[in-house]
């Protein structure tokens, strides 16, 4: 009887420690992110891609080597959830929170035949 009310005590502060954890971890950060990429990308519209789908309210690309290639990064989905945003050297495309699962992707549309090392970074709030 003692051997299973300590086993019960012992679950039920596990428990407590998980959910408090949880709820902290919401407040202070992300609710799932993912980096995805750091590779090479041809410059004419080769793009990187998150590993699944979420419900990424952010989407932010950029390259890690010199220079500035024209990069976009876009949130989709095929219900036509469609956020796309330009920018040289970086970028970033925010969408509102309806809690539809999008992909992220960041292209290089720098054109001219070279390549260049892109990451993403997507993430819920």
């Amino acid at each position: 009887m003692r051997t299973r009310l300590k086993r019960r005590v012992s679950g039920g502060m596990a428990l407590a420690a998980v959910i408090f954890l949880s709820v902290v971890a919401a407040a202070f950060g992300y609710a799932f992110e993912e980096y995805y990429g750091n590779v090479e990308l041809c410059s004419s519209g080769c793009y990187i891609q998150s590993g699944g789908a979420h419900t990424f309210t952010y989407n932010s690309g950029w390259h890690t080597d010199t220079g500035f290639p024209y990069l976009a990064c876009q949130l989709f989905n095929h219900e036509g959830e469609n956020v796309v945003e330009n920018q040289s050297g970086s970028c970033n495309v925010k969408r509102g929170n309806n809690g539809a699962y999008v992909w992220a992707r960041v292209y290089n549309e720098s054109g001219g035949g070279g390549e260049d090392k892109v990451e993403g970074w997507a993430h819920t709030n």
